[in-house]
């Protein structure tokens, strides 16, 4: 067997504001903008600089795939509803089991997506990084079953028709240039009776797609999904291994010729982790996918902790990956 290539990646998100008064304030240069103090060409340049200064970190800090840091989204839905046809942003609603909330869609219509949501950010992240960078796209699946549905009265219509949608979405990045793309589905982990419904959803929304599609999976158990989420028209499978720190065991039940991404660094607690810990989960875990490569990343976005505790992980992370790679050898 062919020793394995590890990455470190990023999974997502990432701190909106950081400790260094000198870059650019995004909370400040919003709430300037809300009493009409700047404009909205100066409030496009604070949003600019600082997927600027995002992209630089985690080059910086050693990352081999990074993201926009999602900068521009409020959250993983928003982005996507204001751009819709036929959806409307309703109160905020909590997010999963955090203190973090959205702003949940309710949909009036028949939806369809009036233009490119990712493209404008993912072109700037790539002009100031090294290294690939990973766009992230909002499930179909999950964006239904997070919504409200006022229009269609049926999860499947809506669900196939949010995949539909966003096909367009992926088209265009991959037309971009992306290589690799991320599609966040952590609701999957908590209706196994659904995954089909995924699935199919998931192949429409990769029609005619190319590039790497990796299924981000967070928050939730695999138990009840994992033999099916072997069929699903992707590269990679993100897993949480913090949350449900069982979901390495049901891994060991079968192998896969799928990469894997192991989100075995804890994005929602502040506290560091032991590295003992995680070189012996990437040992293990190396040896349940015949693939070439598999991915160090954190279980979830980094927008969770505080700027400081997100960068001392992103180094972890390399650190981590460097003593794997050295052991290998």
């Amino acid at each position: 067997m062919r020793e394995k290539r590890l990455l470190i990646a990023a999974a997502g998100s990432y701190p909106k504001l950081c400790d260094d008064p000198k870059q650019v304030n995004l909370r400040r240069a919003l709430n300037r903008f809300d009493r009409g103090e700047i404009s909205a060409e100066e409030l496009e340049g604070a949003y600019r600089a600082n997927i600027i200064r995002v992209v630089k970190d985690q080059v910086a800090a050693g990352l081999d795939v990074v993201t926009d840091g999602q900068i521009r989204w409020d959250d993983l839905l928003s982005p996507f509803a204001r751009n819709m046809e036929g959806v409307k942003l309703g109160g905020l609603t909590r997010f999963f089991d955090n203190n973090f909330y959205y702003r949940q869609p309710h949909i009036v219509d028949k939806v369809a997506l009036k233009g490119p949501v990712t493209v404008a950010d993912f072109n700037l992240a790539c002009s100031v990084s090294s290294v690939p960078v990973k766009p992230v796209v909002v499930g179909p699946f999950t964006f239904a079953k997070l919504c409200a549905d006022e229009h269609y009265r049926s999860i499947e219509k809506l669900t196939l028709d949010l995949a539909r949608a966003l096909n367009q979405e992926l088209v265009s990045l991959q037309a971009a240039g992306a290589r690799m793309i991320q599609v966040d589905e952590p609701s999957l982990c908590f209706a196994p009776n659904q995954v089909e419904l995924a699935k199919e959803a998931l192949a429409l929304m990769t029609e005619g797609v190319e590039a790497k599609i990796t299924l981000c999976l967070y928050f939730g158990g695999i138990k009840k999904i994992w033999p099916r989420l072997l069929t699903f028209p992707v590269s990679t499978l993100a897993i949480d291994l913090v949350s449900h720190e069982e979901n390495l065991d049901i891994l060991k039940d079968g192998g896969t010729d799928k990469e894997l991404a192991l989100g075995v660094i804890d994005a929602r607690n502040t506290k560091m982790e032991d590295e003992d810990d995680i070189i012996n989960t990437l040992n293990r875990a190396a040896q349940l996918s015949s693939a070439e490569t598999i991915y160090l990343s954190p279980n979830c976005g980094l927008e969770f902790l505080p700027y400081e505790s997100a960068r001392r992980k992103m180094e972890l992370m390399v650190t981590l990956g460097g003593k794997f790679r050295t052991q290998k050898q």
